[in-house]
């Protein structure tokens, strides 16, 4: 499949979460770079995603797989009161952005 044809998505494809109490949320997330970019093929790249995730401590992220072009991860809240998914995303796409010496 050649990349011009992947969908372009204006919001997430799912649902948002549902806080139940007493109850865990393991949430599996998919992050693909801008225009599907291998940007993520070195290690600097995997050191700087793995660090920016230990910085902010209100989601902790469990097993994951970072490819060339996207990054499969489940995550999980760490604190009662966490902050939104979409929050501690953009916080860390922000936090490698910003110290991104590879592009």
């Amino acid at each position: 499949m050649d990349k011009a044809s992947y969908p372009k998505r204006k919001s997430p494809a799912h649902q948002p979460i549902l806080d139940i109490s007493k109850r865990s949320n393991i949430v599996f997330l998919t992050v693909c770079s801008s225009e599907r970019k291998q940007i993520f093929d070195n290690e600097n790249a995997y050191l700087l995603i793995r660090q920016s995730w230990a910085i902010e401590s209100s989601w902790k992220v469990g097993r994951y797989v970072i490819l060339p072009d996207h990054i499969h991860m489940f995550c999980a809240p760490a604190i009662l009161i966490a902050e939104p998914m979409t929050s501690w995303v953009k916080y860390w796409k922000s936090y490698v952005s910003r110290r991104w010496p590879f592009i």
